[in-house]
């Protein structure tokens, strides 16, 4: 047994007897995989907020957005990542619109 997970045990333990709770509580997180690849699509809305024009993740969602770039940038298939098909494309076309 490793004494460290021992010791976090035992001071979780006291914690939350500590707290006036009868047992020891487990709190659980939600990791619920959401599919957003076709929320705009779906009739879903970008809510914008002050500075989120320039900013990275907006310029990038505008590049993947454009049909125009489909064949030199484009999402997977899953909707999670993206892709770039053509570097030299990418670099010479793409990136000095913006």
């Amino acid at each position: 047994i490793d004494c460290r997970l021992v010791t976090i045990q035992k001071i979780a333990l006291t914690w939350t007897l500590g707290t006036g709770m009868s047992s020891p509580s487990v709190k659980y997180v939600d990791h619920t995989y959401r599919d957003f690849s076709r929320y705009i699509g779906d009739g879903g809305q970008l809510i914008k907020h002050k500075k989120s024009d320039a900013n990275f993740p907006a310029v990038l969602h505008k590049i993947l957005s454009d049909p125009g770039h489909s064949h030199i940038i484009t999402w997977m298939p899953h909707g999670r990542a993206w892709k770039i098909l053509n570097k030299d494309m990418f670099l010479s076309s793409v990136l000095p619109r913006y």
